[in-house]
């Protein structure tokens, strides 16, 4: 035998007991992840952990909304011809999606404006639907326009840039920010386990996060159709309302659900809109800093399911925009409601405190709202 074969058969061993080893470490890395996944399913189990949950469990309404008919909407100004006429224009956030008509902030606003005697009762129209981008409702404000309103109310939703003559792109683009379903063989496999069906669903939210994030970066290039459209489109609201004499405000929408968050992803989005705004020379109220650091669960419809404002926001965003129009002078100030109190925020602030911190917290809660201070304004009963 010669040298080089010998070199040869050596090497040719070795090659053949590193193949094993290898083969040994693979097949001991497939087992122990066997176990490892057998081990968090049984304790998946044990503890009743895991199991896919397609019930609405945030959903606390009844099965049916109530409208009023059209002549019972706004009755204070039945009567009256010295009116404070105001038009609200927007999307499915506008329209009420997910709360019943009356919990609006079309309406909430309506009823804050009609609280004090000795000023010209309002009326709040609502010219909204849901889908609709912002160059689609110009049709809207046509038929607002009609009614002479002092005051225009434009709702700004994230989506709003969208342009729905390429439905078909949009549409998928919306598609890739839900779970996928899986294949059936792997949706077999993930029904009868819990743990890879966990496992399936975190990795699928975490996709969905990034087509979020990626489908709002295409809505806001500049470059894109349906951002030319919505700029176009507030140029159009500003020169019309200022023909009629009429005064423009925007409100901006951000995304409830994203609002818990440490780091608000979609401050590009408002930045952009902000910008556009002031080159229309539109007012505007952002309502980012009015939900920063509030709960999803207590501020959307079905939290984790639909995330339209619900009662609780749809009454934040009425407060906050009565109290912009008052301060940018938008509105006369005798609007402003006489008979309101801050007694009830003192009495929870000093209750949670005794409760979770009770050594730094007061030796007994403030007392709550008074009863001379809830009666304000009200007539002495006979």
């Amino acid at each position: 035998m010669t040298m080089g074969n010998s070199v040869w058969l050596g090497s040719g061993y070795r090659l053949r007991r590193a193949g094993r080893m290898l083969g040994w470490r693979l097949m001991i890395s497939v087992v122990t992840l066997l176990v490892l996944v057998l081990v968090f399913e049984v304790g998946m189990r044990l503890l009743g952990l895991g199991k896919p949950d397609a019930s609405l469990r945030g959903y606390d309404r009844g099965p049916v909304r109530y409208r009023a008919d059209g002549s019972r909407q706004n009755p204070w100004t039945q009567g009256h011809t010295n009116v404070l006429r105001v038009a609200v224009i927007g999307d499915s956030v506008s329209n009420g999606a997910g709360v019943g008509k009356d919990d609006a902030y079309a309406q909430r606003l309506a009823r804050l404006l009609n609280m004090n005697e000795g000023v010209p009762p309002a009326e709040v129209w609502l010219y909204a639907k849901g889908g609709t981008a912002t160059y689609q409702q110009l049709r809207f404000l046509d038929l607002a326009l009609q009614r002479q309103p002092h005051l225009v109310i434009l709702g700004i939703s994230l989506n709003d840039t969208e342009d729905w003559t390429r439905a078909s792109q949009l549409r998928a683009w919306r598609d890739e920010r839900l779970p996928r379903v899986p294949a059936p063989a792997l949706a077999r496999l993930l029904r009868h386990s819990r743990f890879l069906n966990w496992l399936y669903r975190r990795l699928e939210t975490r996709r969905n996060l990034h087509a979020y994030l990626r489908h709002h970066q295409r809505l806001f290039d500049p470059e894109y159709s349906g951002w030319r459209r919505f700029v176009s489109a507030l140029e159009t609201f500003a020169a019309r309302c200022a023909a009629a004499d009429a005064q423009l405000v925007a409100l901006i929408f951000p995304d409830l659900s994203q609002m818990e968050k440490p780091r608000y992803p979609l401050d590009f989005a408002h930045a952009q809109i902000h910008e556009a705004l002031r080159a229309a020379q539109i007012p505007f109220l952002d309502y980012q800093a009015d939900f920063a650091g509030k709960d999803p669960y207590r501020l959307t419809a079905v939290p984790g399911v639909d995330g339209h404002p619900n009662e609780i926001a749809h009454r934040i965003i009425a407060e906050s925009l009565l109290e912009f129009l008052l301060a940018n002078d938008l509105l006369d100030h005798a609007y402003l409601p006489r008979n309101r109190s801050g007694s009830e925020r003192r009495f929870w602030e000093s209750l949670s405190a005794r409760m979770y911190d009770p050594v730094a917290a007061p030796t007994a809660p403030q007392e709550g709202p008074s009863l001379d201070e809830d009666l304000a304004g009200t007539p002495d009963p006979e």
